[in-house]
């Protein structure tokens, strides 16, 4: 089915041409929906309505797209999750490939990120709507957030542990100055 999509998409001028186009156009549209929505839902069930612009005679194809592109997503994120999983306990993502590498990669670029001590930091701008893209936005983020959290946890525990012990070292008596 994709192979026929990129014959039309490639044809250049002519009512074929523009057929093309619109199916292109139409295909990646449905596509982003069948993403949108498995982003959105976490059941594999892939059912989601065919979004109103689409043409009718784009129906059969539409469906089509959705349904593969929400499957490839749950498939991806499978992939990403032990892509994270990899990153944080080897912290090396040397032994990976494809969307594994790539959500292991952005995961300990965040949690490098991390140690800027800046929520804001761990802000990731998503290039474009792929499966691949959004995933690895939402590994970095993931990742920095929850290094940053780790380390404002021990930050606050060591500045209590410092508190307490600082507190203890005073003398009974002190002596206040006006």
């Amino acid at each position: 089915m994709l192979i026929v999509l990129c014959i039309f998409a490639c044809l250049g001028r002519g009512v074929l041409g523009y057929l093309g186009d619109d199916l292109a156009e139409t295909s990646q549209l449905c596509c982003n929906q069948g993403t949108s929505y498995a982003r959105n839902h976490s059941s594999e069930d892939c059912s989601s309505s065919i979004p109103p612009d689409v043409p009718k005679q784009f129906a059969a194809l539409c469906i089509f797209a959705m349904d593969q592109c929400c499957k490839e997503y749950f498939q991806k994120k499978r992939d990403c999750d032990n892509g994270v999983e990899i990153a944080t306990s080897r912290k090396s993502c040397d032994s990976t490939r494809d969307s594994v590498k790539n959500c292991c990669d952005e995961c300990l670029r965040g949690t490098s990120t991390s140690s800027t001590g800046l929520v804001e930091s761990c802000q990731y701008t998503t290039r474009g709507s792929s499966a691949d893209q959004l995933l690895a936005g939402a590994a970095f983020e993931e990742c920095c957030k929850k290094a940053l959290n780790t380390n404002s946890g021990n930050s606050s525990f060591i500045a209590h542990e410092r508190s307490a012990v600082t507190s203890s070292r005073k003398p009974s008596s002190s002596v206040s100055s006006k």
